[in-house]
C-alpha cells in the first residue's frame, strides 16, 4: 500500500524485526515531477502488483535513483519493467559492476527538482536528495534513522541505529553539519518513519546532544591510528 508523504512524494514499506517483537520499517519512496511527465523511484524495494498499478496510475516511472549501491534492491528489475533511466552519484562509480544510465555530481539538480547532496560518513558515502516543493521534503539512506524499536529511537524522532558499523568518524561530524545546512520540512530516511514535525529542529538537538560523543569517538579512532603507527 503506497503512503502519501507530501503533495509529490509517496512511499511504500517492508517490515523487519517482527519475529524479534521489534518491527521496524525499510522505506523507498516514489517523487512524482508533473511538469516532466516524470516519476523518480528512491531506492526500490520490491514492491506488490497493487502498489506497482498505484504508481503507474500516478505516472509510469521514469527513473530509478540511488542513494547508495547498497540499496539498489530491485532497481535492475524495475528499470527492465518500465524502462527508467538508473541515477547514481559519480563519487560512487567504482563500486557499481552494472550499468548506470545517468551520473549525478554533488550538487546537482536531478529533474529540475531533486538536488543530489553527497554525504561522505556514513556506513559508507551515500546521496541525500532534497526534494523541492512545499513542502521541501529532505531523503536520506543511512547515515541517521527514523523511528526504530530495534534501535531505541522513539516516533518523530531520529538517531543512528548502529553506530558501531560505521568505518569513518571523523566524517561524521561533517556530514551531519552538511545536513543540517539544508532547509526542508520532512526528514524521511531509508529505514524507520519519517519525521513530520519540526524535523531541522530534531536534527540541530540530536547533533548537540551527541558533540561529545562524537568528539570522544573521533579521540579514540585517533589514538588508535597513533598506535598503529
Amino acid at each position: 500500500m503506497l503512503e502519501q508523504v507530501s503533495d509529490r512524494i509517496f512511499r511504500w514499506i517492508e517490515t523487519h524485526g517482527e519475529a524479534q517483537g521489534t518491527p521496524y520499517r525499510w522505506n523507498s519512496y516514489a517523487i512524482h515531477i508533473p511538469e516532466h511527465k516524470a516519476l523518480a523511484l528512491v531506492d526500490p524495494l520490491a514492491m506488490t502488483e497493487e502498489e506497482a498499478a498505484a504508481l503507474e496510475g500516478i505516472c509510469p516511472p521514469t527513473d530509478i535513483i540511488l542513494t547508495c549501491e547498497y540499496h539498489l534492491r530491485e532497481g535492475e528489475q524495475y528499470r527492465h519493467r518500465w524502462g527508467s533511466c538508473l541515477w547514481a552519484n559519480d563519487a560512487e562509480r567504482e563500486r557499481y559492476n552494472i550499468t548506470i544510465d545517468n551520473w549525478f555530481h554533488d550538487g546537482a539538480l536531478v529533474l529540475e527538482t531533486i538536488r543530489c547532496v553527497f554525504i561522505p560518513a556514513g556506513f559508507y558515502p551515500e546521496t541525500a536528495l532534497l526534494v523541492q516543493g512545499d513542502p521541501t521534503v529532505l531523503i536520506i539512506g543511512d547515515i541517521l534513522s527514523g523511528a526504530r524499536c530495534d534501535a531505541g529511537i522513539p516516533e518523530e524522532q531520529l538517531g543512528i541505529a548502529f553506530p558501531e558499523y560505521i568505518p569513518d568518524l571523523s566524517l561524521i561530524r561533517q556530514s551531519l553539519a552538511t545536513l543540517q545546512s539544508l532547509e526542508f520540512d520532512i526528514l524521511c530516511f531509508g529505514h524507520g518513519n519519517p519525521i513530520r514535525q519540526q524535523p531541522k529542529e530534531k536534527l540541530k538537538e540530536f547533533i548537540k546532544l551527541n558533540e561529545v560523543w562524537l568528539e570522544l569517538e573521533k579521540m579514540k579512532e585517533e589514538r588508535g591510528e597513533k598506535r598503529a603507527e
